[in-house]
């Protein structure tokens, strides 16, 4: 403090959205249906391309869960992950 204001020194200043694609390094999406497919692929290539590692996860029944690496990386952010959690089938979104 020098008297009554306050000093701050800034080491690195960054954007928010920035700061927000670099968050994340990927998701992995658990979906329920295959009907789900063509929504979630609009909506991940409508944030363009990027360095983001999406997984896709499906059951395919109680005992088995398949794992497919997208072979596209995808510009991940906060605003893209809530989108793809508002698909239809989406049971759930983890940021890895």
């Amino acid at each position: 403090f020098e008297g009554e204001t306050i000093r701050i020194t800034a080491l690195d200043i960054q954007s928010l959205e920035e700061m927000d694609t670099l968050e994340s390094a990927g998701l992995k999406i658990f979906v329920d249906e295959k009907e789900t497919l063509p929504s979630l692929k609009k909506v991940l290539g409508s944030g363009g391309a990027g360095q983001g590692e999406v997984i896709l996860v499906s059951r395919v029944n109680k005992l088995l869960e398949v794992e497919v690496r997208l072979p596209e990386t995808y510009n991940v952010s906060s605003f893209l992950t809530q989108s793809v959690k508002s698909i239809p089938g989406v049971i759930d979104v983890i940021e890895k």
